[in-house]
């Protein structure tokens, strides 16, 4: 009898575990969609580094944090080999301050710990930083690429090729590049084929909006929109123009959602009064395809030109702004929710 009802028992549990495993679906890897808005990943156990799930894993991309990745390896070499120390203080070349997209503002001449540009390159992913650091390390940007190329292979890493040390992409700038927009429209298109980042550096004087501005626009990944002065009577005793077709500008991109970094100088006497930095924060509080402003401030290196020019240089007696006056900007634009760097 007891024998009958262990018998029983296992007999229902038996049923239990058929219907359970009738009803489920075999999910093949294929079938799942893990990363929707990616264009390639790949899903690695890593105990046993089998690939649980992948997606154009071996089509060649842009993949700047990977950049990043392979200059701290060779920053870590570097530190281990006893070549660089934690300590040294590093001098900003004019080239790495030159660079743009993610920075932490380094200036020419200036001066930072190598402790502090890894923490710049590792958190920020700083473009500057990571450019003192290769020229530091290999004499030069181009030979600090032939570095990490060299790592690359040694470390098999066959479909990787690196082009600069940042993992940045293109900028057309000027005088102004929209003067030139259908072919800064093609080289973007070329561009894009090779999977390269395209930044559109411009003060927006669109005379005419026809389909190769909207076309030059397509391939834009990020645009620099100068905005001199919201003050249209300062704009044109500054610039000589009227704002206006700069604003319009800056709402066609905003209608269209392209992502845009404000860059606006800041000229003591000039572009620093507190009334027209709020008519800024106005203006671009509603953007939501702003991703920041970056607060430029006024220098004197250029002024040798003019000189050398035999031209007068009209600002010989403005100074470059003051931190105090900066962080006033900041602050003001920062009560519109903006967030602004400089």
């Amino acid at each position: 009898m007891r024998c009958f009802k262990v018998k029983k028992v296992f007999i229902c549990v038996w049923i239990v575990v058929l219907c359970i495993t009738c009803t489920l679906k075999n999910v093949h890897a294929e079938d799942l969609n893990l990363a929707p808005n990616s264009a390639s990943c790949l899903l690695m156990e890593a105990t046993s580094r089998q690939i649980l799930y992948s997606k154009k894993e071996k089509e060649k991309m842009f993949p700047a944090s990977t950049t990043k990745i392979m200059t701290m390896i060779l920053l870590f070499e570097s530190i281990h080999d006893g070549r660089l120390k934690w300590d040294e203080e590093l001098t900003c070349s004019a080239y790495a301050a030159s660079m743009g997209g993610s920075q932490v503002y380094l200036e020419e001449g200036e001066q930072m710990s190598v402790h502090d540009l890894f923490k710049a390159i590792s958190i920020a992913s700083a473009n500057d930083a990571c450019v003192m650091v290769g020229e530091r390390i290999a004499g030069t940007n181009d030979n600090f690429v032939k570095m990490m190329n060299e790592k690359a292979k040694k470390l098999k890493l066959v479909n990787t090729h690196f082009m600069n040390a940042t993992g940045g992409g293109v900028t057309a700038s000027g005088g102004e590049a929209i003067l030139q927009a259908e072919f800064v429209r093609d080289w973007f298109r070329a561009c894009k084929k090779e999977g390269i980042h395209t930044c559109l550096d411009t003060n927006g004087f669109v005379r005419h909006y026809d389909q190769i501005i909207d076309e030059l626009i397509d391939v834009t990944d990020l645009v620099l929109l100068d905005l001199k002065q919201l003050n249209d009577n300062i704009h044109k005793n500054l610039i000589g123009v009227s704002n206006k077709r700069t604003l319009e500008f800056a709402q066609y991109l905003q209608k269209r959602g392209t992502k845009t970094w404000i860059r606006y100088v800041v000229v003591p006497g000039y572009t620093d009064f507190d009334d027209d930095i709020h008519k800024l924060g106005q203006f671009v509080a509603p953007m939501e395809n702003v991703e920041k402003i970056e607060l430029l401030p006024y220098h004197r290196l250029g002024a040798h030109k003019w000189e050398t020019m035999g031209e007068e240089y009209q600002l010989k007696d403005v100074q470059p702004p003051s931190k105090e006056s900066l962080e006033h900007i900041k602050e003001i634009l920062q009560s519109y929710g903006l967030e602004v760097k400089y």
